[in-house]
Parts: C-alpha cells; sequence; structure tokens
C-alpha cells in the first residue's frame, strides 16, 4: 500500500489549514508546532513528505531536518522547507541542511500540490529502485553461487585423476561436498571391503543402514525431502542438508553433485579395472571409455557456464574470461588422461 502520509511542522496554525485544505484528497496530514515533536510524529507515523517551516521555538526546522538526515535507521522523507524569507543564504542553508525543496510563504495553493505531487512520484522512484536492487543483488548473489559451484566442480574433476586409492576418491568428493556447505556420507563399493565415510569424518550405524536401504534403488538420484541420495556404479552419495523444495539452487545442486558422484564413480571404476602394471587391452577400453564420459561431463559444465553468463548479463570480455577458465581446464583434463591411456 502506498504511503500518503505527509508530516507538517509549523509553529503557525494558519499555515497548517491552508496545507490541510489544498491537500485534503489524497493525503493523510499529521501537524506538529516544532521540531522537536516533529521528530515524534516522524518516529510514529513514518510519512513520505515533511513540509517544515525554519523558524519556529525551540528546534527549528534545520535542526530537525539535520537530525533526520543524521539517522540511517530510519527511511529517509522527501523534505520541503516552508520560508517567509527568501534570501540566498537561508535556501543554501536549507539545502546543506538535506532539504530537498523549498516553499516561499504565503503559502500558494497550487504550488503546494505541484511540488507535494513532485514529491510522490520521487517516492515512486526510489521505491522502484529499491526494489528494482534487490532483485539485482539477488540476481548476482545467485549467478555468483552458481559459478562459485562449477568451480568446485572442477576443483574435483582435477583432483579424482590424482586420486590412487577408493579413500582418496571419497575424501575428495566429500571435500567438495563441504565447500557447498552442505552435509554427506559416501559409501565406497569398490572391491571387497566397502567402506563408509562422511563429512564429519566419521560414519554411524545408522548412516550404515540408510544407506543399504537406498541402495537397493535404481534410480540414479533419488530425493527425499531435504535429502537426496547419487546412486552409482561403485559409489553412493547421500547429501543430509539439500535446499528445501521449491528452492532453485536445489536443482542446481542436484544437478552438479550428480556430475560429481559420477565423475567420482568413473574414476572408482577405472581405479578398478587398472592393474599396477602396463594395462591390458580390456582396461585400455575402459580408460577411453572413461575420458569420453568425462569429456562429455566438461561439455555439459561448459554449456551450463554459457547459459548462466548470458544469464547475470556479462559483457563480452567477461563472458570470455568464464569461458576460457572452462577451456583450459578442459585442456589440461584432456590432456592428462591422454597420458594416462598411452601408457
Amino acid at each position: 500500500m502506498k504511503n500518503n502520509k505527509v508530516l507538517v511542522v509549523d509553529d503557525d496554525p494558519l499555515a497548517f489549514e491552508i496545507i490541510k485544505g489544498t491537500l485534503k484528497d489524497g493525503f493523510s496530514l499529521f501537524h506538529a508546532a516544532d521540531g522537536k515533536e516533529g521528530l515524534e510524529l516522524y518516529a510514529r507515523h513514518d510519512p513520505f513528505l515533511i513540509l517544515l517551516d525554519i523558524e519556529m521555538p525551540g528546534m527549528d526546522g534545520f535542526a530537525m531536518c539535520e537530525a533526520l538526515r543524521a539517522n540511517r535507521d530510519i527511511r529517509q522523507p522527501y523534505i520541503i522547507f516552508v520560508s517567509a524569507h527568501n534570501t540566498t543564504e537561508e535556501r543554501l542553508r536549507a539545502y546543506a541542511s538535506g532539504g530537498d525543496d523549498f516553499i516561499l510563504k504565503p503559502l500558494s495553493p497550487k504550488e503546494v500540490q505541484v511540488k507535494t505531487r513532485m514529491a510522490s512520484e520521487a517516492q515512486d522512484d526510489i521505491e522502484n529502485l529499491r526494489v528494482s536492487a534487490e532483485d539485482a543483488i539477488s540476481a548476482a548473489n545467485s549467478a555468483l553461487s552458481e559459478i562459485g559451484s562449477l568451480g568446485v566442480v572442477v576443483k574435483l574433476l582435477r583432483q579424482l585423476f590424482a586420486c590412487q586409492q577408493a579413500h582418496e576418491v571419497v575424501n575428495a568428493l566429500l571435500g567438495a561436498i563441504k565447500e557447498m556447505e552442505l552435509k554427506g556420507v559416501v559409501q565406497s563399493k569398490l572391491g571387497s571391503t566397502p567402506f563408509i565415510l562422511n563429512t564429519e569424518g566419521r560414519s554411524s550405524q545408522m548412516e550404515q543402514v540408510l544407506l543399504d536401504g537406498i541402495a537397493s534403488d535404481e534410480r540414479d538420484v533419488v530425493d527425499y525431502g531435504t535429502r537426496t541420495a547419487f546412486n552409482y556404479p561403485g559409489l553412493l552419495l547421500l547429501v543430509k542438508n539439500m535446499p528445501v523444495e521449491g528452492d532453485e539452487q536445489r536443482e542446481r545442486y542436484r544437478n552438479l553433485i550428480a556430475q560429481m558422484a559420477e565423475g567420482a564413480s568413473q574414476r572408482l571404476g577405472a581405479m578398478q579395472d587398472t592393474p599396477q602394471e602396463a594395462p591390458h587391452a580390456d582396461a585400455q577400453d575402459t580408460l577411453r571409455h572413461y575420458h569420453s564420459d568425462v569429456l562429455a561431463i566438461l561439455g555439459d559444465m561448459r554449456r551450463s557456464l554459457t547459459d548462466i553468463a548470458h544469464e547475470m548479463l556479462l559483457s563480452p570480455d567477461q563472458e570470455d574470461t568464464l569461458l576460457e577458465v572452462m577451456n583450459d581446464t578442459t585442456r589440461r583434463i584432456n590432456h592428462s588422461l591422454q597420458a594416462i591411456t598411452r601408457r
């Protein structure tokens, strides 16, 4: 609901009656006889406009205006000084103390109407700017969060290539989950001795039972309220504090974590199928498939990054910088995979 409250601060009752008659349609008026009372009424009613006399007993208009402008905790009103004096010095002091406009006495009803309408339009502009700024900040924060999450995925894929043991894969995956400020538990099903570890560095019997139940579900990704399970060959990940249903961040996290879990699963599979000595033909095929799958995942990430860059309305230079980071990562990972498959 639009604020239509106007506070008149003037020790002359006749001035208030003129303003009251002029603004009787569409505005709700309050009257104070001095600056101190004016501050009290402002705090109580939060008007969008103050028509402020200068010469008053006690706290004058300049002092009241300066007190309002000094208080950063309140919504700032539009302030129009009203005075019978039209000296340059008085006008300059009015603006210096924080005034937005000036009306000369004796009051002209037409001028009061016009300048009140201008103040109302200024209020609308400020409110629209505030809403636009909040929307822009929200969008920017969301985009930055998305870019940060993509960085976590890229970092994890780099780490996975250096992993030689299953526990290293699990720790790398849990580290990425923690970077996204999430909690999770991972079960590695590689070999004959599967083990469980969570982001707190331990696991509970309850988590073991829960994962055993989830493992029977054939779907890759399954939601259980704020929990989401990612079930891939050799690996089962349960994130325990996903964003709530309906939160746009939930779907982004779901997709990114699925990519991370699948990458970890692929790495575990390559480790299982590749002996320490020279790899045989089947192992080479596995590595080639792994190479292909990882590059496909990176391609999906690059497309996601391109979409995000467009949504953020980045400049061409900014967009090129982001994509170059992704391209460089892809080149480095591709080089590492080629080196592995040539061994």
